[in-house]
């Protein structure tokens, strides 16, 4: 079994690929993290460039990825949106025997970490609140050669 982890704006580049998994049956199973947004894009944004946000946020444009794997053929297709369903779901997700597909609606505001940021070493991974960071980071604005 394989399990895929996407962003939304990840999988919008690719959506063509799940028809592909349900056409050959494959045992693959795809998890969409969805916080409505390009989320790592939109952290950028805010830690790098003032929090001057350019086409990040789709909160306008929704799309719904669980008609989209049903249309492409997946049997088993659901949205996640309660914690108190997690067990429930992540089990019946797990157990479906074939090709299945899990959108989970996430805080779109939630960061990805780690990340190194522009211009900056390994050494200096932004590990965020929840990782332990090796060595103190200071994150520090991009010089004019790194804005595009």
């Amino acid at each position: 079994m394989v399990i895929d982890f996407d962003g939304d704006a990840s999988i919008r580049m690719n959506i063509g690929e799940l028809e592909t998994v349900t056409t050959y049956d494959l045992p693959i199973k795809v998890v969409v993290l969805n916080n409505c947004g390009d989320g790592m894009v939109k952290q950028w944004q805010k830690l790098f460039h003032n929090g001057r946000l350019s086409a990040s946020d789709k909160s306008l444009h929704k799309k719904d990825f669980v008609k989209a794997a049903l249309a492409d053929g997946f049997k088993y297709a659901a949205r996640l949106d309660k914690k108190s369903d997690v067990p429930h779901v992540i089990g019946e997700f797990i157990r479906f025997n074939g090709p299945a597909f899990l959108e989970v609606m996430i805080d779109p505001d939630a960061g990805v970490y780690p990340m190194v940021g522009p211009g900056q070493a390994y050494a200096d991974m932004i590990t965020g609140e929840h990782i332990p960071s090796r060595t103190k980071v200071i994150v520090k604005e991009p010089d004019a050669s790194e804005m595009f």
